[in-house]
């Protein structure tokens, strides 16, 4: 049986990637191309019911949806990198685009 595509949806995905680097002070975060994510199968599981639930507030307050930090959902992310997450936004006319 192949599970390459199992459990994801074939519609196309939509996001960019942005962040600091770090020990280096930005006033803006720069375009990534790639981000590798280096975690604990308990971490990933945590960070997979933030995306669930940012996903959530997002229908639910559509374009009036800011952004949503993983440590103020996770109780105690450590020293782990910050995780915020923002709606899409249309390049040409600032307007948070759909998927």
């Amino acid at each position: 049986m192949d599970t390459t595509n199992q459990g994801r949806s074939a519609d196309l995905l939509k996001f960019r990637l942005y962040g600091y680097p770090a020990g280096v002070a930005a006033e803006n975060p720069l375009a990534l191309d790639e981000v590798t994510v280096s975690a604990c199968p308990t971490s990933l599981r945590s960070m997979a019911a933030f995306f669930q639930h940012v996903a959530a507030l997002m229908e639910t307050h559509g374009d009036a949806f800011g952004h949503e930090h993983l440590a103020d959902f996770v109780a105690d992310c450590g020293d782990s990198p910050s995780l915020v997450i923002t709606r899409i936004q249309d390049r040409r006319t600032d307007t948070a685009d759909e998927c």
